[in-house]
């Protein structure tokens, strides 16, 4: 898959003209400008979740319970011999409901039921090239309900380094050529405050991750 994970951090910073000393004035006295540097890195998913479930039907209860139980172990146990851990399957829903069958020309309930039972559970696929050969193992073996595929990127840490770095030289390029504008020489930084971070799943079932990040930067007068 050459599907990419973007991540991406907005630094805001402050820093202080070098003119007068930092300390020996308070900040809220001295001129400031903020920057905002925005840093970029991308990454190739390499995991996918997928939740699979099965809906039996059948006027008799006990039945139907018993049909998705069937089914549900064959696809655990196809899911196992693909190689997937049992700590990467997890049941997530069991539901069980009822309607009633209605005479076609009355419209009134004729006394007979037909019982709905559900389950489902989540798969963690981490060989995601074998994720098409998931999903269709278990519609073969009887799954008929396909609730969702998301990538997604097991180590963020990395791609948020990356672009933490990123933002920090693009706002500290700003600063610089703000300071150049005005004829003054760019100070240290005072403080770096962090405003956190994001995920997306893009269009196209393409894994995301954003983060933001801000630092400020103070110059005196």
């Amino acid at each position: 898959m050459k599907n990419k994970i973007l991540v991406w951090a907005s630094i805001t910073m402050f820093a202080l003209m070098a003119v007068m000393p930092a300390m020996a004035q308070d900040i809220s006295t001295q001129r400031t400008v903020e920057v905002t540097g925005v840093g970029m890195a991308f990454g190739t998913p390499d995991t996918a979740t997928v939740e699979v479930g099965v809906d039996m039907q059948d006027a008799d209860f006990g039945k139907a319970f018993e049909s998705t139980n069937d089914v549900m172990a064959v696809v655990l146990g196809k899911m196992t011999e693909m190689g997937i851990e049992p700590k990467d399957i997890q049941t997530t829903a069991i539901n069980v409901w009822f309607e009633d069958n209605r005479d076609p020309q009355s419209g009134m309930p004729t006394g007979d039921r037909i019982y709905h039972v559900t389950q489902s559970m989540r798969i963690v696929v981490r060989e995601i090239d074998t994720v098409g050969d998931v999903i269709s193992t278990a519609v073969e073996n009887g799954a008929n309900q396909i609730y969702g595929l998301n990538f997604s990127f097991s180590d963020s840490e990395a791609l948020q380094t990356e672009a933490r770095e990123v933002a920090v030289d693009n706002a500290r390029a700003k600063a610089q050529h703000l300071a150049d504008l005005m004829g003054v020489e760019l100070g240290d930084v005072v403080s770096i405050v962090e405003l956190g971070g994001s995920s997306h799943i893009p269009v196209g079932g393409r894994g995301g991750y954003d983060w933001m990040e801000s630092a400020v930067v103070s110059y005196g007068k």
